[in-house]
């Protein structure tokens, strides 16, 4: 997981990282980290991309990990606002506290725009 983590966040090499979280996920379907990583990874492909697969195993993987914070990346990504900002306030109120990165993940960008 550690070796995928450095693919998505020093190397930005998304897919590759996939590659990576999908060999550990065919071993540990259940673990939660590694569906964090794999919704991250996907939703920055789909950015990079614009192709909708990605945005959907995003929010696929996201649902799965149950950390509100990517499921308000997810939902700014479909322009869903209501949504996003709802998971949004959930994961502040969950405790996540990373201002800085929040206000430039692009991730979030829709969501930044219309709040």
């Amino acid at each position: 997981i550690f070796e995928a983590e450095v693919e998505i966040w020093t190397n930005k090499a998304y897919l590759k990282a996939v590659d990576i979280l999908l060999e550990v996920y065919s071993e540990y379907p259940d673990n939660k980290i590694v569906d964090d990583n794999l919704a991250t990874a996907y939703l920055h492909l789909h950015i990079e991309t614009d192709d909708d697969m990605y945005l959907e195993e995003g929010a696929k993987h996201a649902l799965k990990s149950g950390r509100p914070y990517n499921l308000a990346c997810v939902y700014s990504q479909k322009n869903n606002i209501s949504k996003s900002l709802k998971y949004f306030k959930q994961s502040l109120e969950e405790g996540y506290e990373n201002i800085e990165w929040m206000m430039s993940d692009p991730d979030l960008k829709n969501l930044r725009s219309k709040i």
